[in-house]
């Protein structure tokens, strides 16, 4: 019985054993799939980027290595018989000239090629992860591992390419070096202290590497965090409340120090294991070298060596431990490195729950469907739409009506593409959304959600989403602001239209309301058939919100299609239909007659809130 427990004992280490050897090759593999992937995508900003960089290798390879010979030859020159003073300054002046010629090639090389290869990288790679980023699902929004890649990606997209290709510039040129200077001087008492030193400092480095990317990564959250704190007192949204609630800021600031403080915490603990591992390293160090000195010296006595050959092999083991150190030095970098465009590979290479392209382009709209359709934000939560059946038509105006958190805003997305459905089909014109390139579906849409931004750009560029590109254009400008009742006081300001909304110098910002009004006239100046107003007058007054109201109904006239929703019900009466929403179903839907003849949950809201306005 014990000697089969013991076999089976074994048999679990050995496959123990087997999976984590699997386990190394494939983090392996995957490093070299991350190098082949950023020099395939560094090869598109320069075609002639690797000829350079063999040309830098060689010339930064071939100063470290004749720096020792010449040095060594003019030592020996100096004390020889045959010495000359004019000919020994004409060997130095050649030595100092051949310094200066490389030296001056490394500053050229580096202002010409690669500042502006680094200028062009940083360009590239930041707008790329911009543009795939936009065409992300919102449902990944949703995921706290996809924000902790996302964060490391935009923070190392624009850097990390182009430290990985200075990284292997440096493994190249200390590996070319390291074998020049082992092919000139490989006494095995020398190559025995080298390889004592490097591994004493691999040793320190590969660890502490290790634990400098998990620090790191483990600190993530305490970054978002501090990121949050800066926006807090950065924006202006929140001026306001920290300036009139001082048990709000106290509270805030208290939580900040907190933080503060267990984060120094977890920094000096981390930091301590840093030091302790630097200084048994450089004790080590330098007992290496006290020992090959004294070995060299006694060669020296012996005459065994030259005067010139003491000189140099006392910096032989610096030498050769620095290419040594370096190649392996920069090996964890350059896995380090490999993390990081992992994080930027796999976010470039996410697929969308839509199709980008090769579908269907959609360039009307007659109607759209929703079929059985249900929707969660994770498998661990429940659903937050279920088993949702509706149509819109064209030229339709239709009402979400239904109480906080009820799920309309989650069905406008939904509506609009923004979201894919888990269950049942989202359909336009008869066909399904995952039929068509999901960007036609989208343009066909013009919103005012709810949380709507506004750019540090012009007003005009605000309402129109894009440069004003021609008076027509100007002319759509002061047509919606008219519009959103927002023209007088646009047109009072300097610059008018082109005014930009912002709170620098010649800038203006704008009340909240007015912001508003800016999002309405951009829905009001887009082309898009189908309009879509998520709660679109929350910051307007009474008679601001009865104006609007006019207006949006009489867009019908302009042949558009309109979706809706709001909590003031008396302003749904004149849509064709009104959908009732509750606990993410649609329960009632019809005309504003038809929900109160039906005396259901529309009636009841519509009766309560005419009641609480006649009070």
């Amino acid at each position: 019985m014990r000697r089969k427990l013991d076999e089976t004992r074994w048999q679990e280490k050995q496959k123990r054993g087997f999976d984590e050897e699997r386990e190394d090759a494939e983090r392996r593999m995957k490093v070299l799939k991350n190098i082949l992937f950023a020099l395939k995508e560094i090869s598109k900003v320069s075609k002639s980027v690797f000829l350079v960089m063999a040309v830098w290798v060689l010339t930064s390879s071939f100063r470290k290595i004749i720096d020792l010979v010449l040095v060594k030859f003019l030592i020996e020159y100096a004390l020889s018989e045959n010495f000359v003073f004019a000919t020994l300054l004409f060997w130095l002046f050649g030595y100092l000239a051949l310094n200066f010629i490389l030296e001056l090639f490394r500053h050229l090389f580096m202002g010409l090629f690669i500042d502006k290869f680094e200028a062009d990288i940083t360009s590239v790679f930041g707008a790329r992860l911009y543009e795939k980023i936009i065409g992300l699902d919102i449902i990944n929004y949703n995921d706290s591992e996809f924000y902790n890649k996302l964060h490391r990606a935009m923070q190392e997209s624009e850097s990390r390419y182009f430290i990985l290709f200075t990284q292997l510039l440096s493994l190249l040129t200390n590996a070319v070096t390291y074998a020049g200077v082992f092919t000139l001087y490989h006494d095995p008492a020398i190559l025995l202290a080298v390889v004592l030193d490097v591994s004493a400092y691999l040793f320190y480095y590969f660890h502490n590497n290790k634990k400098n990317y998990h620090f790191g990564k483990k600190e993530e959250p305490y970054d978002r965090f501090k990121d949050y704190f800066d926006r807090i007192f950065y924006q202006m949204e929140y001026a306001q409340e920290l300036r009139t609630s001082d048990a709000i800021r106290e509270r805030l600031l208290d939580k900040f120090d907190g933080e503060g403080e267990k984060y120094m915490g977890r920094f000096a603990k981390y930091l301590k294991g840093f030091l302790r591992n630097g200084i048994l390293v450089t004790t080590t160090s330098y007992l290496l070298f006290w020992v090959v000195s004294l070995y060299v010296s006694a060669r020296l006595l012996e005459k065994k060596v030259l005067v010139g050959d003491f000189l140099v092999m006392l910096n032989v083991v610096a030498a050769m431990s620095e290419q040594l150190i370096g190649l392996f030095r920069t090996i964890p970098d350059i896995c380090q490195s490999s993390r990081y465009i992992s994080d930027i590979r796999e976010v470039l290479e996410m697929e969308g729950g839509f199709r980008t392209e090769g579908g269907l382009v959609c360039e009307s709209f007659q109607a759209l469907e929703f079929k059985n359709v249900f929707f969660r934000y994770d498998t661990k939560s429940a659903f937050a739409i279920r088993n949702v059946n509706f149509s819109v038509r064209q030229n339709e105006i239709v009402a979400l009506v239904g109480r906080n958190g009820s799920g309309k805003s989650t069905m406008v997305e939904l509506l609009m593409g923004l979201l894919k459905p888990e269950r049942g089909t989202a359909m336009l014109n008869g066909i399904a959304y995952g039929e068509y390139e999901i960007g036609s579906v989208r343009g066909l849409f013009g919103a005012v959600l709810q949380d709507f931004q506004l750019y540090e750009i012009s007003v005009a560029e605000n309402v129109l989403m894009r440069e004003v590109l021609s008076g027509e254009d100007a002319a759509a400008v002061e047509e919606a602001l008219r519009y959103a009742g927002l023209y007088e006081k646009v047109a009072g300001l300097e610059r008018g239209i082109y005014t930009v909304v912002s709170c620098e110098e010649d800038a203006s910002d704008f009340s909240g309301g007015e912001r508003q009004r800016i999002a309405i006239a951009r829905a009001y100046a887009s082309k898009a058939p189908v309009l879509v107003f998520d709660e679109p007058t929350s910051n307007l007054d009474v008679y601001a919100t009865k104006q609007f109201y006019d207006a949006m109904f009489g867009l019908r006239e302009r042949g558009k299609t309109i979706l809706f929703t709001t909590h003031k019900l008396y302003c749904t009466e004149r849509a064709d239909k009104i959908l009732h929403v509750q606990d993410g179903r649609v329960t009632e839907q019809g005309s504003h007659e038809e929900l109160m003849q039906l005396g259901g949950g529309y009636a009841a809201l519509y009766t309560l809130q005419a009641r609480e306005l006649f009070l």
